[in-house]
């Protein structure tokens, strides 16, 4: 494990890590804005939240991971409110862009404590230093 954290760290370029970061953002808004239709039926309980939190927790790693090193500890939180702020706007997208799709402050809670816990997870990985985030 030690070894892949330090590859995906070290080896991948910046750019290619921040292109990754960005692509991902686009689908995130390409999900929010499609219709219901063209989305997977999850159909166990609470399978909405599930997805809106899987979503931020991993947008919230890439924007980590997109940072590398070059904030040197001090723009640790950053990465949470942008995200948070993301998933709230989606929010109001699609209650203002879609007729199929509606405001939640559920989900929005949602987005938000995948992205708390996106920060939690990294700040404790093993392998990952201070120098190697933010």
């Amino acid at each position: 494990m030690q070894k892949i954290l330090s590859f995906l760290l070290t080896k991948i370029p910046l750019s290619l890590r921040r292109i990754t970061a960005v692509l991902y953002v686009g689908l995130i808004t390409w999900l929010s804005l499609t219709g219901p239709q063209n989305l997977p039926n999850l159909s166990f309980f609470n399978a909405d939240k599930l997805a809106h939190l899987s979503a931020y927790f991993g947008l919230v790693v890439l924007l980590y991971w997109s940072v590398g090193n070059n904030a040197r500890g001090r723009l640790t939180v950053y990465p949470v409110v942008i995200a948070t702020a993301w998933g709230i706007f989606m929010e109001l997208a699609q209650y203002l862009l879609t007729s199929a799709r509606s405001f939640s402050w559920l989900d929005a809670l949602a987005n938000a404590a995948g992205c708390v816990l996106a920060a939690w997870v990294w700040s404790v990985l093993p392998g990952i230093s201070k120098k190697d985030t933010l």
